[in-house]
């Protein structure tokens, strides 16, 4: 049979999905071992894929030093379909790509810092979420087939949340509200306290919840308490993936909402 790369490296992923799942502390050595013994073929299959093999091995290298790491995702692996497996890894794969290996280290030293018991209650908080959203998903399909199957394409031009000006100007922003802003980087708690994130949070069922906006943190910052620029544009895209609108316009929308007439000082009572 003919090798067909794609169908290779499909099956590569899944079994080292399905090798995670059982995975123990000692199987690590042995996994980074074959990644530094695997040809140039194997790697070209990986790359075609989109899966770079340094940066899995730099990954299996983060997993071994930060045990507590492999058994909560564990736990949340439990509640993944294959297909949800494949392109979590997928997605895993491509922001870590994006990570140099100052970044690598300090995601690490980063992940070594949170107690074990924050991280299990954050796993146990995405699989209540991913419950929840199961249900939501199931009730709205009959009408999402009804309606019209078209993609609302965000807007993305100047002055939009994709706007590189905008993004360097939230950063910004949000680099002095971290405290100390003296050591550069931007904290959970300055990006919190962006308007664009103010306006756009709160408890209605369109809001961004605090819990939401905590996952967003815990994707795009990959386990750091503080990001630099590329960390913080990566937080950001994780908020707007919420918002089916550009969140700069929907922020607008709703400062505008918020601005009510001022009363008139003085005026006079009408006489009865």
């Amino acid at each position: 049979n003919k090798f067909n790369p794609e169908e290779y490296s499909k099956s590569m992923s899944m079994a080292a999905i399905e090798q995670m799942k059982n995975l123990k502390p000692e199987d690590l050595d042995k996994m980074i071992a074959e990644m530094e013994n695997m040809g140039p073929l194997q790697k070209s299959a990986l790359k075609a894929m989109n899966m770079d093999p340094d940066m899995m091995k730099k990954t299996m290298q983060m997993m071994r030093d930060n045990p507590s790491l492999v058994s909560n995702a564990q736990k949340l692996m439990e509640t993944m379909s294959p297909d949800e497996l494949l392109e979590q890894s997928r997605k895993a794969q491509e922001q870590l790509g994006k990570m140099s290996v100052d970044e690598m280290e300090m995601a690490s030293k980063a992940v070594k810092q949170i107690p074990e018991d924050d991280l299990s209650a954050a796993v146990e908080a995405l699989k209540a979420q991913k419950k929840s959203s199961g249900v939501i998903d199931a009730t709205v399909t009959d009408e999402a087939d009804d309606e019209d199957n078209e993609t609302k394409e965000i807007y993305t031009g100047p002055g939009s949340s994709a706007d590189s000006e905008v993004i360097d100007a939230m950063f910004r922003v949000a680099e002095l509200m971290s405290d100390p802003p003296a050591t550069g980087g931007v904290t959970f708690a300055g990006f919190s306290s962006l308007p664009v994130i103010q306006l756009l949070s709160g408890e209605r069922e369109f809001d961004l919840s605090n819990s939401e906006l905590k996952e967003c943190w815990a994707n795009g910052s990959l386990g750091a308490t503080r990001v630099d620029r590329n960390g913080f544009e990566r937080v950001w895209k994780e908020v707007q993936d919420y918002f089916e609108d550009d969140i700069m316009g929907e922020a607008r929308k709703e400062a505008k909402k918020q601005v009510s007439p001022k009363k008139k000082r003085g005026a006079s009572k009408p006489t009865s």
